[in-house]
């Protein structure tokens, strides 16, 4: 419960701050709008991952989208290192809840 939580917030942060760096380094039309509309996907992927953690998963269409515009479009530097980090951190929310599953909660003692 406390992990898919996490995971759900982690990817709306990671789709908030895409979004923000949009406007904090020099995007050219194509980018801008590819930064906003993955950063908007993600925000909305994290916020349906509250009720349905599965759709976590659709971060890896995210992620290989915006290592693909790296190399598809030309982009300033700094641009493209933090849209390779974004595409690495959506990367591992839902490989991580994978291969690190959540433990079955504690079972009590009873008298």
């Amino acid at each position: 419960m406390h992990r898919d939580l996490a995971a759900s917030a982690l990817n709306a942060l990671l789709g908030a701050w895409l979004i923000a760096t949009s406007f904090l380094w020099h995007h050219d039309a194509v980018h801008l709008a590819s930064a906003w509309i993955v950063g908007l996907l993600a925000v909305t992927i994290g916020l349906a991952a509250r009720r349905r953690p599965g759709v976590l998963y659709l971060d890896l269409l995210l992620a290989a989208w915006l290592v693909v515009s790296i190399w598809v479009f030309p982009h300033r530097p700094f641009a493209s290192w933090d849209e390779a980090m974004v595409a690495i951190g959506l990367a591992l929310v839902p490989v991580s809840m994978r291969l690190f599953p959540e433990p079955p909660p504690a079972r009590r003692a009873t008298a």
